[in-house]
């Protein structure tokens, strides 16, 4: 359909303006252009998708190894644990820690050992291993065994005497178990 239509500011008198007017040209009114709307995958759309399917892939993958890696851990940690239960190991249940402190105490050290850590106020073996600490990171700072207290030094000296003192136990009660035999 087509208007003739005068324009406000004419320069010429004798040209006429023509003017298409139609549905489609006119503001807020959109005429539909198909009926059926088309099933095509846009191309950068599809691009996309199969990038994250690729992603999606490679972090089932990392899921799928993280797990087999966990399981193969439990297994070997089982394995660990019924070994040290049926040969004779102490499970983690098992181990009282205070008991052995006290055996410790008792059997191993002699009275002369326990007078010498009660006279720097140490009177267990959990003091005992407190001291050691303390001087172990006092050490770590200072690098100068002369600055360290008196009672730090002794533990620390103490401490590291221990498997010199577990052998001679072990030689004296060697000792004793060979008197005791007819």
């Amino acid at each position: 359909m087509q208007l003739i239509v005068r324009p406000m500011i004419q320069r010429s008198s004798r040209k006429l303006l023509r003017v298409d007017i139609s549905l489609s040209n006119m503001p807020f009114y959109r005429v539909q252009s198909r009926s059926v709307r088309n099933k095509r995958v846009n191309p950068w759309s599809s691009e996309s998708i199969r990038r994250e399917e690729i992603s999606i892939e490679a972090l089932v993958a990392k899921r799928d190894a993280l797990l087999e890696q966990i399981e193969k851990e439990e297994r070997e940690a089982e394995k660990r644990t019924n070994r040290g239960k049926y040969h004779g190991g102490a499970s983690a249940e098992d181990v009282d820690i205070p008991r052995y402190n006290y055996h410790f105490w008792e059997k191993v050290l002699t009275e002369q050992d326990r007078q010498d850590l009660a006279s720097h106020d140490i009177h267990s073996m959990e003091d005992l291993f407190t001291a050691h600490q303390s001087a172990e990171a006092s050490l770590s700072r200072y690098r100068n065994i002369e600055k360290l207290p008196p009672k730090l030094r002794f533990a620390r000296q103490f401490y590291k005497d221990i498997p010199k003192k577990l052998h001679a136990s072990g030689i004296a009660k060697a000792r004793a178990a060979a008197l005791r035999r007819p």
